[in-house]
């Protein structure tokens, strides 16, 4: 910092670079842009320069620029990039320009330095000096916002007092000037983008740091209408605007906390419909599932019955398994035995015995039945003719009566001829005649058969 002032290196620490102040003064082009319609020459008059920001933003519009300081650290750099300057008095330069000479007046964080009899001094001077239609652009700290008003004005020593809006307002319009701006600046982004996260606190330390008075003096209407589009727009954050915009939110998380208690209250009564149905859907479940356990229990209990019915069925096709495993060894174990194989010729004897039999059997019996069929005719024959003749008859009874067997059967073949009829016959024996056609049984079968049959006739005749 060798070389400039103090107020050069203060300027440099805590007003910001050349760069970021020069765009910030692009905020009045639109307002002196339309002075080169009226005049043909345009001449600046900039008092306090300081490193001549606002300098060479008009020179680069093709203004007349000049410039007025008394800090020499700061005018060397305006001669430096070329700029039009001069050491002198602010009050003092303006008294010796003549009556409507200039188009402008600017004067950017000078006048908190001066006096209030300067200041009055100072517009009454600017408003002379203008030509109609001329422009006094007075920027300064703005005492609205608590954070400047209390700790950042002060920061500079060599600042003077605050000067309200209100204040300067007045001053420019008791002056005589036509038409007054006032341009509140530098405000944050997210504030004057209307954020809507804004807090109590910005209403105080939100407003625009910065404020200007941009004053017109009064110029026939057609020329006054061309700068119509940049008066009638608005810069900046007030106190004002910041309590509204956080009003404004107020009202709006009030309607959002009111829609979101009735979306909420809806969606409970919602829920809690939805919780009734699933109770009632619990319960019919709880029943079925009572049910389903108790079908359950039950086919469990059946498929233990089954369970251990297979296991027993199981065990005992395995002990089957295993005793015919068993008896296919001692099968095999007697076929393969001496004694098997030596009593083969007689158990092929035996065999062929028990055929024999079984023909010799059979052919008894048919031989029994063709005697029967043949003998039964003419015994039957025989028998009526012996009864016919009653002698004859005697004689016959004689003889079978000495074979008792012969009697029974004979007897027993006239009743199943019809040839006698069972009256107390005098027959003593104890066996009856067998038919011919019962010789095949044996001798107790034949006696139950006709023990059976004589029972029978006994209670048809009481019957």
């Amino acid at each position: 910092m060798k070389g400039k002032s103090f107020y050069h290196a203060f300027e440099d620490r805590f007003r910001g670079s050349r760069e970021l102040i020069k765009s910030r003064l692009r905020i009045y082009l639109p307002f002196v842009i339309p002075l080169k319609a009226i005049y043909d020459d345009c001449r600046v008059i900039d008092l306090g320069c300081g490193r001549g920001e606002w300098l060479e933003l008009m020179v680069e519009e093709e203004f007349e620029a000049q410039g007025v300081d008394l800090d020499e650290s700061m005018l060397a750099i305006s001669n430096a990039a070329g700029l039009s300057v001069v050491k002198s008095d602010i009050i003092e330069y303006l008294q010796k320009i003549q009556d409507n000479s200039v188009e402008i007046v600017s004067g950017f964080h000078i006048i908190e330095h001066i006096s209030s009899d300067s200041l009055q001094i100072l517009v009454k001077e600017a408003f002379r000096v203008l030509k109609p239609g001329g422009l006094l652009i007075l920027e300064t700290p703005n005492p609205e916002n608590l954070l400047v008003s209390t700790t950042e004005f002060y920061l500079d020593p060599t600042h003077n007092k605050p000067i309200p809006p209100k204040l300067l307002y007045f001053l420019a319009e008791y002056n005589g000037f036509a038409r007054i701006k006032l341009l509140r600046m530098q405000e944050s982004q997210s504030i004057s983008s209307l954020a809507d996260d804004i807090d109590v606190t910005d209403i105080f330390f939100a407003v625009s740091p910065d404020y200007a008075v941009v004053a017109q003096k009064r110029a026939p209407d057609e020329q006054m209408n061309l700068f119509d589009q940049a008066f009638n727009r608005d810069y900046g954050l007030t106190i004002d605007d910041l309590a509204l915009l956080y009003a404004k939110k107020d009202q709006q998380l009030a309607a959002y906390e009111h829609d979101r208690w009735q979306w909420l209250e809806s969606e409970w009564n919602t829920a809690k419909v939805r919780i009734d149905q699933q109770a009632g859907e619990i319960f019919a479940l709880r029943d079925q599932a009572t049910q389903l356990e108790a079908q359950l229990s039950e086919k469990s209990q059946a498929l233990d019955d089954e369970r251990k019915k297979a296991n027993w069925l199981e065990s005992e096709w395995n002990a089957a398994k295993v005793r015919i495993e068993y008896l296919n060894l001692e099968l095999q174990s007697v076929y393969s035995s001496r004694c098997w194989r030596i009593t083969a010729p007689l158990r092929a004897g035996f065999d062929l015995l028990l055929r024999i039999k079984g023909t010799f059997v059979g052919i008894s019996h048919i031989l029994r039945r063709k005697i029967g069929s043949i003998a039964g005719p003419l015994l039957d024959r025989m028998v009526r003719f012996a009864i016919a003749h009653p002698s004859l008859k005697a004689r016959a009874l004689t003889l079978v009566h000495m074979c008792p067997r012969l009697d029974a059967w004979l007897y027993s073949f006239a009743q199943s001829r019809g040839l006698v009829a069972d009256s107390g016959s005098p027959q003593t024996t104890s066996e009856a005649p067998v038919p011919l056609e019962l010789w095949d049984l044996s001798p107790d079968a034949r006696r139950i058969y006709l023990d059976l049959k004589a029972s029978m006739e006994r209670n048809r005749r009481h019957n």
